[in-house]
């Protein structure tokens, strides 16, 4: 049965270094496609309709605050920079009763954040992932901002259509099967988690310091940086040891223009991956999510489309959480329901703040 996996996985890792040697043949399918993606982007009205998303998502959090399981506490840290950076940036050119929506928000962020923090038994229950919560401790304690939008990096963004899409990734259920296959992530979960947790024993070097100082991480960290798995959740976890490295302790995994380099190129597969997933009707929200959440700190935009964001935000209950079921599919990622609405929540309130962001900064 793992051989057949293993192939599985293989068949796919193939299939999408294929994809990328005939970009070039998609040239100007993309220049017409950009302009697409352009016109598909939040307006400055649309700030309203993603605001109150995430109001009644964080409004479920305060309820349910002595609940925050980790991968919660980590989706609302990442809401909490991005409203803090818009707040910081663009606090004076927004309208007051914006300004003043987005200052509760980070009030009730805090409130949730401090039990949270408090919390000695949840923090001793989750083993190496409470070296994660050190590095998510304080938002001011990040020192490098998030990365602003770069609309160019649109330009560079790759659009397939149905059958290239199913040649890359295959039929959808035996996609589903291999990035919910668990015990064949690569890296594994654990390993994921483990050399993330190692940056919390490196200091957190200033923003001034240049050239960026190299991250001193274990040799199986960096391999897996190198040779994990191109799709699903195992390149999402490889692309968060590299914003992990960035912004919460200014170092680098290899070199600041090599971790940029890869960053990009991660992105840029993660990107043909959702339009796979838009393709299957949506079916895999909680990985959608989770690659906006993490692309869009990078300043990715063409993830934040009203067409994409529309129908994912759609999995909002009327509770305010998100439900990240499969589509059509009994299994839910080996979660229990709880565990798995928890991360999808937090995903989603990261990714809608990227949305708020990208709204602030281009259109105010």
């Amino acid at each position: 049965m793992n051989n057949i996996k293993l192939t599985k996985c293989i068949l796919i890792s193939i299939s999408i270094i294929l994809m990328w040697n005939i970009i070039a043949l998609n040239c100007d399918n993309n220049v017409e496609r950009y302009q697409e993606i352009l016109d598909d982007l939040p307006k400055d009205s649309d700030l309203e309709h993603y605001l109150t998303i995430l109001e009644r998502a964080v409004d479920f959090c305060v309820d349910n605050k002595f609940d925050v399981d980790i991968n919660l506490d980590f989706g609302l840290f990442l809401t909490g920079v991005s409203l803090k950076q818009v707040l910081r940036e663009k606090g004076q050119e927004l309208p007051p009763e914006i300004v003043f929506r987005l200052e509760q928000l980070l009030l009730m962020y805090d409130e949730v954040k401090e039990i949270f923090n408090n919390d000695k038994d949840i923090i001793s229950g989750i083993g190496m992932k409470s070296q994660l919560s050190y590095l998510i401790y304080n938002i001011s304690a990040w020192p490098v901002p998030l990365e602003k939008f770069n609309l160019e990096l649109l330009k560079r963004t790759n659009t397939y259509d149905e059958n290239q899409l199913k040649e890359i990734y295959g039929q959808w259920e035996t996609y589903i099967n291999t990035i919910t296959d668990y015990y064949n992530f690569n890296p594994p979960i654990e390993d994921s988690d483990q050399c993330v947790a190692r940056l919390a024993f490196l200091p957190a070097y200033t923003q001034t310091r240049k050239p960026q100082t190299r991250c001193r991480l274990p040799a199986f960290c960096i391999k897996y940086s190198l040779e994990g798995d191109d799709f699903g959740y195992g390149l999402a976890h490889r692309l968060l040891l590299f914003i992990m490295a960035k912004y919460s302790r200014n170092c680098a995994v290899f070199a600041e223009n090599v971790d940029k380099y890869k960053m990009g190129g991660f992105c840029s597969m993660l990107y043909v991956e959702c339009q796979y997933i838009a393709l299957n009707n949506f079916g895999m929200p909680d990985l959608f999510l989770e690659i906006i959440a993490l692309c869009g700190l990078l300043g990715h935009a063409q993830f934040l489309t009203n067409s994409w964001m529309e129908i994912l935000t759609a999995c909002q209950t009327p509770d305010g959480y998100f439900n990240g079921n499969i589509i059509g599919f009994e299994h839910s990622l080996n979660l229990k329901q709880k565990e798995l609405m928890q991360h999808t929540t937090g995903v989603a309130v990261a990714a809608v703040a990227n949305v708020i962001r990208y709204i602030a900064e281009t259109h105010y």
